[in-house]
């Protein structure tokens, strides 16, 4: 079992324009994990490479 610690998101200014068509990118980077937490990095990036949005999150496993 995992409960969240605690988490931010941080979303940039967005484009005046619509997306275009395209593959979206999102990457997971685990920071450090040990003696039961984990602390997680998360981007994700538009069709064009644009950084769309940043998250954190500190996860607690139990068990």
């Amino acid at each position: 079992m995992a409960s969240s610690v605690a988490w931010s998101l941080e979303l940039p200014l967005l484009p005046a324009q619509p997306f275009a068509e395209g593959w979206f990118q999102a990457g997971v980077e685990v920071v450090v994990a040990a003696e039961g937490y984990t602390n997680m990095r998360t981007h994700l990036w538009s069709p064009h490479g644009q950084l769309l949005s940043l998250g954190t999150q500190v996860v607690a496993v139990f068990g």
